[in-house]
């Protein structure tokens, strides 16, 4: 009834797709809560999504999730479940990490088994109730989610986790599910002397697992930043994901960016450096970081079209390449880059310090 409610009253986004959204009543002492429906609402691919709202959190599952699925193994219908878990099977020591914050179990199930769900190109949106401490509030930047990898027996950071303090919820993208925790990561750089400007940013992507640190004390911010470790944090500042078939020839698989480069391929975010090369270790310029930039936002659907601005305004906008321009007038509208009031500065590197924030304005975009 709930769904057909759903679908009679569903309205048209400002993107002209069709939002579906499902309210849940809450039930005092409920621990978890499910929606039934046929496996068809989301294999459609029209580019609906549909919204399950719970005292617990929000799911919101876009209509090509069963994509990769052969819905005639599903039968007639599916249900979805978000659940309070007891985290009684988690190691001693992923328990004493996350204390007594909450732990979710996010499922689908079929004719009654717990299905395993993953697909790169269908990210859903999960919104997550936790209601901060007065300690977390100073920091809200370092609350972040955990997938909780039962088979290893560890737990995965989700990057684009970030906490609305103004709602208490915690909002993160993911392409399977699984069982999700909430954590407070402790984590101050101690070389940050000098760079109160980006202080606040660069312990927020070391939180969230954006970009990492030199070591486990010190961020290293004067040194220019790689044209891997870029690629590497705006993937995963984004959320990006996309199935992934080849990658290039100097990106090793023992590579810890090796996911995040393959997809940047796949997605068009970067082209190379020729012949197949990324040339991964080299420093990147700021308009290759503009490009790769508005490339990202593309991929991500969070690019205005109307964004530009006239780059006359910089006294060095002859220096801007042609294959940028256009990549650097969008950036610059959007807020992503500044300049320094007088120059844009196309060729000069990207230091460290200057990557995470601009990779905190991406997440918080």
């Amino acid at each position: 009834e709930a769904l057909n409610n759903a679908l009679n009253s569903a309205t048209i986004g400002t993107d002209g797709k069709k939002q579906v959204v499902i309210p849940i009543i809450a039930v005092k002492g409920a621990k978890a809560y499910e929606l039934t429906l046929p496996p068809r609402f989301l294999a459609s691919g029209d580019g609906s999504v549909i919204q399950v709202q719970t005292e617990l959190g929000t799911i919101s599952m876009p209509s090509n999730m069963f994509s990769s699925i052969d819905l005639a193994g599903l039968g007639s219908n599916v249900v979805i479940r978000i659940e309070l878990a007891d985290n009684k099977s988690t190691s001693s020591g992923i328990k004493a990490l996350i204390g007594d914050r909450p732990l979710y179990d996010i499922s689908f199930r079929s004719n009654g088994v717990n299905k395993g769900w993953s697909n790169p190109n269908a990210p859903m949106t999960i919104s997550l109730n936790y209601k901060a401490t007065a300690e977390e509030l100073n920091n809200p930047d370092n609350i972040v989610i955990w997938y909780i990898d039962e088979a290893k027996n560890t737990y995965v950071t989700v990057a684009n986790s970030k906490y609305d303090s103004v709602i208490g919820k915690i909002h993160f993208d993911t392409t399977h599910l699984s069982k999700y925790a909430v954590s407070y990561v402790r984590n101050d750089m101690t070389d940050l002397n000098g760079f109160t400007w980006a202080t606040k940013q660069i312990n927020a992507v070391v939180a969230k697992e954006i970009l990492r640190p030199a070591t486990k004390t010190n961020y290293d911010p004067k040194t220019n930043i790689t044209r891997a470790d870029f690629l590497y944090g705006l993937i995963r500042a984004l959320g990006l994901s996309a199935k992934t078939d080849s990658n290039f020839d100097d990106v090793n698989t023992n590579h810890y960016y090796y996911n995040e480069i393959a997809v940047a391929k796949k997605l068009g975010i970067t082209i190379g450096a020729g012949g197949n090369k990324l040339n991964p270790d080299a420093a990147i310029t700021r308009q290759d970081m503009m490009t790769m930039i508005n490339r990202a936002l593309d991929a991500a659907k969070k690019n205005k079209a109307e964004s530009t601005t006239d780059l006359s305004k910089f006294a060095d906008n002859e220096k801007i390449a042609a294959y940028a321009h256009d990549s650097v007038s969008k950036v610059v509208a959007e807020g992503i880059i500044t300049g320094d009031g007088k120059n844009i500065n196309p060729l000069a590197n990207t230091t460290r310090a200057e990557a995470a924030v601009v990779l905190y304005r991406l997440l918080n975009k």
